[in-house]
């Protein structure tokens, strides 16, 4: 059994657990035999969806189980595990994936049926059938179009929707479409007359950069809670800190006066009012739908538990609508696999995470390091660390520039604060890149605001700690370097 063969057969399966509709269902039923299966759990699993099709019986993840557990074959097919694994696949795939393969399943099975069907009319040909009986046999057998020409999209089927989706924007100027960043400025905002990206859209692959120190993580917990707080069914992956690193920042990001310094180090010292502020935190974030993995290090993994995500979402009526990852550069090659450098790991990496946003038809957002050369001017794309694959697989590159954190001496000398963030548009596939915008970094709160007229940037020039000096060992600025 062939690799994309193994995956058809999980695609199919999956999606017939996961619910399909008759149209889907009957398809299926007429279409295939368990022995268009190769694989025989596929073939039990199939049988077992046949059964209850013809029992009128709703076919789905707990049907199915439940008949396996009672006939005694639930060991054949692997278990409740192997069940789950099925629907899982289908949740990694495109919309169309399970037409496309149960076409690719349902052909192949034709192939091998109209095979033997051919051989009986080469034995029959000169005894009992004529040349022209034969003939007539055979295009009789081949009649019929495939599965797979049946499948293939229709160009004008796919105008419309283009046609639908153009007129949806027209109609909605400035209205934000996909997932929310929560800065005015990407998405767009009533009161505003530009809108730059306007939401992170499905399949965009898009690459959060900043300097070391300057600031990623706030940023990536600044688009994440945005998108938490407008409903969205957020996956985290979180390769550089664990759950509950992560989950003490968002609680901090919601707090008016809490610091994360407070809040890690000197909780004692909270007082009762910041105490409440962080129980109604805390009650807040437990009702996102949001999936924080502190385990994923590669791409597989993000994928099998983004779809389990996408599962889990699913049954309390939600969905998966957005992938986060902090940060590109830690991913490691898969199991079994190893790159001859890490410039070939990031560029395999980078790649993967663009094919998945697609797959999943969800925006793959991924905090990714500039290198430290040229720290005195602003960043550029062939700043990206370790891959030029970056540059061609990103739909948006969104970079970040705080002075401050990458040389906090001349920066002072030139009147710059801890908290002046200047965010640049090096690359937007799908739209106008080269522009820049202003926000104010509050590391010490773990968020970013928009520009206060320099009532809060005041604030901080006022209350910040003195510029660190050679020795002794540098005190911490405030804003510099949390969450960085």
């Amino acid at each position: 059994m062939t690799s994309v063969t193994a995956i058809a057969e999980q695609v199919v399966l999956g999606a017939l657990l996961d619910g399909a509709d008759d149209d889907y269902l009957q398809l299926a039923a007429s279409a295939l035999a368990p022995a268009a299966f190769d694989a025989p759990a596929h073939q039990r699993v199939f049988q077992t969806v046949c059964d209850l099709f013809l029992e009128g019986t709703p076919v789905g993840l707990g049907s199915v189980h439940e008949h396996l557990e009672k006939s005694g074959r639930l060991g054949d097919v692997g278990g409740y595990p192997a069940l789950t694994g099925l629907l899982n696949a289908v949740l990694t795939e495109p919309a169309s994936a399970p037409h496309t393969y149960l076409a690719q399943l349902g052909d192949q099975f034709l192939a091998r049926t109209r095979a033997n069907d051919l051989r009986l009319v080469a034995d029959q040909l000169g005894s009992s059938l004529t040349v022209d009986q034969a003939r007539e046999r055979v295009e009789e057998l081949f009649a019929a179009p495939s599965l797979t020409s049946a499948a293939l999209p229709d160009i004008n089927e796919q105008m419309v929707a283009v046609h639908e989706a153009f007129h949806e924007r027209r109609n909605g100027e400035r209205r934000l479409i996909g997932v929310p960043t929560g800065w005015d400025d990407l998405d767009g905002a009533e009161h505003m007359n530009r809108q730059l990206v306007g939401g992170l859209r499905p399949g965009y692959f898009v690459l959060l950069a900043a300097r070391p120190g300057a600031g990623k993580t706030v940023a990536l917990c600044d688009w994440a809670r945005a998108a938490a707080r407008a409903g969205k069914g957020v996956y985290f992956a979180s390769t550089e800190m664990t759950a509950t690193e992560l989950l003490g920042r968002f609680v901090v990001s919601l707090c008016s006066t809490v610091t994360v310094d407070t809040y890690l180090n000197k909780p004692w010292e909270l007082s009762t009012t910041q105490i409440e502020q962080v129980e109604n935190a805390m009650a807040e974030i437990a009702g996102w739908d949001m999936v924080i993995d502190d385990q994923a290090n590669d791409v597989p993994h993000i994928a099998r538990h983004a779809a389990a995500a996408r599962a889990k979402f699913r049954s309390t009526g939600s969905d998966l609508h957005v992938i986060y990852q902090d940060y590109q550069q830690i991913l490691q090659d898969p199991p079994g696999e190893q790159s001859q450098s890490n410039y070939v790991r990031a560029s395999r990496n980078s790649t993967r995470s663009k094919l998945l946003a697609k797959k999943m038809e969800v925006p793959f957002v991924s905090a990714v390091q500039l290198g430290r050369d040229a720290i005195d001017r602003a960043p550029r794309l062939d700043d990206l660390k370790e891959s030029g694959q970056y540059e061609q697989d990103a739909d948006l590159v969104v970079a970040l520039e705080r002075p401050y954190a990458t040389d906090p001496h001349s920066a002072q000398e030139r009147g710059i604060l801890s908290s002046d963030l200047t965010i640049h548009g090096l690359k937007f596939r799908h739209g106008m890149a080269g522009w820049e915008f202003r926000r104010d970094f509050i590391g010490e709160f773990m968020r970013t605001i928009p520009p206060s007229a320099g009532s809060r940037s005041q604030i901080l020039a006022e209350t910040a700690s003195p510029p660190p000096q050679p020795e002794p060992p540098m005190q911490q600025p405030l804003g510099s370097d949390w969450g960085a």
